[in-house]
């Protein structure tokens, strides 16, 4: 039996085990069994948490390693603390984005500010095959020209604004993106509407979980191309299907702030698994 529990961060669902419990096993066939909204606990992706130092390794739904998830590591601080792992209100979490700097500033509910880092806009960076920055691109989607534009905010993403949150159109223009031979390691997908200078509204098809209720990198990367360009203000609520994030950048760095919830505590039955 494994010990294994259940966050989520606006409806951005999590996995979540402890890495001792887990060592030596496949974390990647892990991720794609216990993902399964179906034959698994269901989520949209596995966090294991290792400490000395604490470390989130992330694994979308799809199975494949993921550098960072901002809703994610607004779990893992929540998990932290759940867990007496740490008192401490400031503190590092390594993840392959870099070292994230978190701060709680509420228990209850549970609030964490993360400062997200810096956007990085070279296209090797991303990463893309275009030669220059990817802001307001055209590209062709069944002889229709969308407009987007593309950075890496930890993970890459590409924002794109939408007249209607229609499901199925999201989910099509997310599968072009993410698939598409300029990302060679594909790109996460925001659709956004600009509802004033600090409100946006915006959902995200994750690469490798497909569309999610919500997507801390990508929130942040929507806020930081909109404010690089100048249509919003430097302090941005972020409107997402079941909730809000607050956005801030502060010399050149981006932080997010929000809420992060524990679902459940359970077990596993190995039975049948092949790890």
């Amino acid at each position: 039996m494994i010990k294994v529990s259940k966050y989520h961060g606006l409806g951005n669902d999590f996995v979540m085990m402890d890495y001792q419990d887990v060592k030596g096993l496949n974390h990647s066939e892990m991720a794609k069994v216990l993902c399964d909204r179906r034959t698994g606990i269901g989520s949209d992706g596995l966090i294991i948490v290792k400490q000395h130092p604490l470390e989130m390794i992330y694994y979308n739904g799809d199975g494949s390693r993921a550098q960072m998830c901002g809703n994610g590591i607004r779990c893992f601080s929540k998990y932290l603390y759940d867990n007496g792992i740490t008192n401490e209100t400031t503190y590092d979490v390594v993840t392959l984005a870099g070292t994230m700097k978190i701060n709680v500033l509420e228990v209850e509910p549970f609030i964490v500010e993360v400062n997200m880092g810096q956007p990085d806009y070279h296209p090797k960076e991303i990463p893309s095959l275009f030669e220059d920055e990817v802001i307001n691109k055209t590209f062709n989607f069944n002889d229709e020209f969308i407009v987007a534009s593309s950075l890496l905010m930890g993970v890459p993403h590409t924002v794109t604004e939408i007249d209607k949150f229609d499901i199925e159109r999201m989910v099509s223009v997310g599968r072009f993106f993410e698939t598409n031979e300029m990302y060679p390691q594909g790109t996460n997908v925001n659709f956004y509407q600009i509802l004033n200078h600090d409100t946006i509204k915006m959902q995200t098809f994750e690469r490798g979980a497909g569309l999610t209720l919500a997507c801390g990198t990508g929130a942040c990367a929507t806020f930081a191309h909109l404010y690089r360009i100048g249509l919003v203000n430097n302090n941005c609520a972020i409107s997402l299907p079941l909730g809000e994030l607050v956005i801030r950048e502060e010399n050149k760095n981006i932080f997010m702030s929000g809420p992060a919830v524990k679902v459940m505590d359970g077990v596993i039955n190995e039975e049948g698994y092949k790890w």
